[in-house]
């Protein structure tokens, strides 16, 4: 099974411009969009901070080529946080003075909390000591705040991703109100006519996310699936077939007997 750790990295590097543009849309309006986003997660794991908790979590570098001319770009710390720690903060911390002290550059700091505790949410980081004081706040987003149907039209794909994780925090009573839940998704999805690759990672991205409690349930799903994408595909070879007519300059009636004629067919 897939971790979820690695299904936020894949996702976010896939749908990069989508993720700057939804966290951070100011920043999106400044960016050379001539220069795809640079992830530097070699580079992160070489200033990874020693933690006592064996937990996995999502970390992610990207580089952001600004307009302007010349050679002018920022950085972006991204965290994907999904169990307890208590020295979250400090982290975070962490990994912004030692980017900074190799970049030459402070780094914009983003945590996305993925779990439902929302009270051991951290914002920043503070340590005081006699006469000196150092805060430390970054940019925090708690997933189980948001409300899914905000997510879902929030004019960004994106908002997509966090629907799903969103949904993943419900309480389900069995694994048919999980696929119910999915299936009603990738048919909003389908009506959506996204691109054939944002499509296919947006579907492996809720696959996998979105877990069943017994393996058989996949099967019921795939079946469900299935069946979706078969009524998805007659629809487009009808549409397929009436735009080519119109395309052709046929007369009304023609295309109104095609039209006729392909129902039939369907059926």
């Amino acid at each position: 099974m897939i971790r979820k750790d690695a299904l936020w990295k894949g996702i976010i590097e896939t749908l990069a411009r989508d993720f700057i543009a939804f966290f951070y849309p100011t920043i999106y309006d400044r960016m050379d969009t001539r220069k795809d986003p640079e992830f530097l997660d070699k580079e992160l794991s070489t200033l990874q901070p020693a933690s006592a908790s064996r937990m996995r979590h999502a970390d992610k570098l990207v580089k952001i080529h600004l307009k302007g001319g010349g050679e002018q770009w920022m950085l972006i710390h991204v965290e994907v946080q999904g169990y307890k720690d208590e020295d979250f903060a400090q982290r975070m911390f962490q990994y912004f003075y030692r980017i900074y002290d190799k970049y030459g550059k402070a780094p914009l700091g983003l945590a996305i909390y993925t779990d439902r505790h929302v009270h051991l949410h951290q914002r920043q980081f503070i340590h005081e000591l006699f006469d000196t004081k150092v805060t430390y706040s970054f940019k925090s987003y708690s997933i189980i705040s948001q409300h899914p149907e905000d997510l879902r039209h929030s004019g960004n794909l994106f908002g997509l991703i966090l629907e799903i994780a969103r949904r993943a925090l419900d309480d389900y009573k069995d694994d048919s109100a999980i696929i119910q839940t999915k299936i009603e998704m990738i048919r909003y999805y389908l009506s959506q006519g996204l691109e054939k690759e944002t499509f296919r990672s947006i579907m492996d991205f809720i696959r996998m996310y979105l877990r069943f409690q017994n393996q058989s349930s996949n099967r019921i799903f795939d079946q469900q699936l299935q069946e979706l994408h078969l009524n998805q595909e007659s629809m487009g070879i009808r549409e397929a077939i009436l735009k080519d007519a119109e395309e052709q300059g046929m007369e009304k009636g023609v295309k109104q007997g095609l039209k006729q004629g392909v129902k039939r067919g369907l059926k």
